[in-house]
């Protein structure tokens, strides 16, 4: 663990990266995917607790509300309940707004002191530190932003997030950073990023290569496809929202 503490210390970011050209990029496209974004020991760390020591909750959209169950909570359950919960969610899903994927609020464990073992949490630290805050200012020309919200997602088969926009009420975010952890992910699995215009035709789509970032200004439509049904991988990122709100969470 020690070790670990020493590496995220160091600062997560490629230090061989160029926040004045990437921004340059961001201007012209309006969004950026970066390669081989965090210091390889730094993803490595990541990626190792993402597959081996978070646990995991089921979020999902209920009657207007996104709730959580723990998965371990729901693994539990009756298989007739497992069931009659998959049931509700697709018979949602087909006319609304909907999304299930798994979800660690690493924020909320953070201030509330669970689980401090795991890596995870010296990157809440790390991703409000000047090094990260600045080299985002640099890319995104925002001087007005003052942290990052973090949380740590992974998409198993079936699972999907339906076109939306990032807008969270109470929240003033301004961008959203994706930090994509799946190693040798396939294309035809599904789990795809995909931006929209204004009709909802698909104008861009990325796979989630290991250590890239997805960056884009909110607010943007955008979705992640299905993971195919027999996809026996994980997909696994760290999303993070820049914002310029004072609220605690």
């Amino acid at each position: 663990m020690y070790l670990h503490h020493r590496i995220l210390n160091q600062g997560l970011l490629n230090p061989a990266l160029d926040p004045e050209q990437l921004g340059r990029e961001f201007r012209q496209q309006g969004y950026l995917q970066i390669t081989d974004a965090l210091r390889p020991e730094v993803a490595d760390i990541l990626y190792e607790c993402l597959r081996e020591k978070v646990p995991w909750s089921i979020a999902y959209r209920d009657h207007e509300q996104a709730k959580t169950i723990r998965r371990d909570v729901f693994e539990q359950l009756p298989a007739t309940e497992q069931d009659d919960f998959w049931q509700r969610i697709s018979e949602t899903a087909t006319d609304d707004y909907q999304f299930v994927y798994d979800t660690y609020m690493m924020i909320s464990a953070y201030l509330n002191k669970k689980n401090p073992e795991l890596p995870i949490n010296r990157v809440v630290e790390e991703v409000n530190k000047p090094p990260w805050m600045d080299f985002w200012k640099t890319i995104t020309g925002d001087h007005e932003v003052i942290k990052t919200y973090v949380q740590a997602t992974r998409y198993i088969a079936g699972y999907y997030l339906k076109t939306h926009n990032d807008f969270q009420a109470g929240q003033d975010r301004r961008f959203a950073i994706v930090i994509n952890l799946s190693k040798n992910w396939e294309t035809h699995w599904g789990g795809l990023f995909q931006a929209l215009d204004d009709q909802g035709e698909v104008k861009l789509t990325l796979t989630p290569k290991y250590n890239s970032i997805n960056m884009f200004q909110i607010p943007a439509l955008h979705c992640v496809s299905p993971v195919a049904d027999y996809v026996q991988a994980e997909r696994l990122a760290l999303v993070c929202w820049l914002r310029a709100d004072h609220n605690k969470l």
